[in-house]
């Protein structure tokens, strides 16, 4: 069963994600967002079994996306990567190598819920040459990426893929460390200095203007509060 841990200060978050030591973190804003993968959420049977409509879209962004690629995926792996990285629903689940980065996911939106990190062990990771087929897998494994998108390198990404995506990964985790909603924006505020904010983990001009955003609503405060 999952253990689940509060944590108040950064500190205790650390001691958290080392006791004992693990691999992969995912955080979300809110604890009902389940670890289930973006193509498999809320699916209701209807015009076309699942597989088809999953494996549909997923050629369909083949076929589109090559005008605005500036790297050329080297097999089905890479283009499923690229696809989760842009929005598109996959069998996919993103985590990342870095506890920070997965503490900045847990505590940059919904500041009114509070927000959990999970914490990964206990998976294998996919022989992506021997299994060149997403779709054909009969367990769930990690997926070690190749750096083809500057988000990627920059979130330390790593992906889960799963057998059956309409199921959530939960059972893979050993624990989740809750952040409380008032603990959220002076976590976000203390890892900032470590380099870890928007513009960090998602380089270019988006990042930095959420940022931006993120720096004014906090200076504001500052200068409203009473001397």
């Amino acid at each position: 069963m999952i253990k689940e841990v509060s944590v108040l200060t950064l500190t205790d978050y650390l001691a958290s994600v080392e006791e004992p030591p693990a691999f992969l973190f995912r955080g979300v804003s809110r604890p009902e967002y389940e670890l289930t993968p973006s193509v498999g959420r809320n699916w209701q049977e209807g015009y076309m079994p699942f597989s088809g409509y999953e494996q549909k879209t997923f050629q369909e962004f083949k076929r589109r996306a090559p005008p605005w690629m500036q790297i050329q995926p080297r097999n089905d792996w890479e283009w499923m990567m690229l696809a989760q990285h842009h929005g598109m629903p996959t069998r996919l689940l993103d985590w990342t190598t870095n506890a920070l980065a997965a503490l900045f996911f847990c505590c940059c939106d919904d500041w009114n819920s509070d927000g959990v990190v999970y914490v990964l062990t206990g998976l294998g990771e996919i022989n992506q040459e021997v299994n060149s087929n997403p779709f054909g897998i009969d367990e769930d494994f990690y997926v070690r990426p190749r750096h083809i998108s500057p988000r990627i390198a920059a979130q330390s990404a790593f992906f889960t893929v799963s057998r059956d995506p309409r199921k959530p990964v939960i059972e893979h985790c050993d624990r989740m460390i809750r952040i409380r909603a008032d603990r959220k924006q002076p976590m976000l505020q203390v890892i900032a200095r470590y380099g870890i904010n928007h513009a960090s983990l998602f380089p270019g001009l988006d990042g930095l203007a959420r940022d931006i955003q993120f720096e004014m609503i906090h200076l504001k405060a500052a200068f409203s509060m009473p001397s």
